[in-house]
């Protein structure tokens, strides 16, 4: 999710029941997406420490129980506590896009996952190639020599 879907969604955007949660994305455009089972139930701790939680308010809230507007502190924060190098909500989107083409996933529900209107975007922007990949690519392509034993 961009950095706005995430500080716009509200508690009623969360279904439990369906276990999608709907997203305003950019241009107004509304989408359901499926949440894994870790995310359902960190939402559900979350908003059982939030005293009566109401379907309009915030369903992400930064240390003071507003929206959050900004992310950079609390990520700067995760990433000193998780001991790796400080990255960027939006260098995340493309950590996210990347990984899901290396396990498979085609460029279209890449797209659609990310609430791109156009693939092409994902696959030119999102998407980074690995060297060693092309490489393994690239030899497995390789047309084989004829062999100049056989006469062939």
């Amino acid at each position: 999710m961009r950095l706005s879907e995430i500080s716009n969604a509200n508690v009623a955007d969360a279904n439990f029941t369906t276990g999608f949660l709907r997203v305003r994305r950019k241009g107004g455009k509304i989408d359901f997406l499926k949440m894994n089972s870790v995310l359902v139930e960190v939402i559900k701790e979350e908003l059982a420490e939030r005293k009566n939680a109401q379907e309009d308010e915030p369903l992400f809230v930064n240390q003071y129980g507003t929206r959050y507007r900004k992310m950079r502190k609390a990520l700067k924060t995760a990433c000193e506590n998780a001991r790796i190098r400080h990255c960027t909500h939006h260098s995340l989107r493309h950590a996210y896009a990347t990984i899901a083409r290396q396990k498979g996933i085609d460029i279209g529900t890449i797209s659609q996952l990310l609430g791109h209107a156009n693939p092409t975007i994902t696959q030119n922007i999102y998407i980074h190639w690995r060297d060693e990949e092309v490489h393994q690519a690239a030899e497995r392509l390789q047309i084989l020599q004829k062999s100049s034993k056989s006469g062939k």
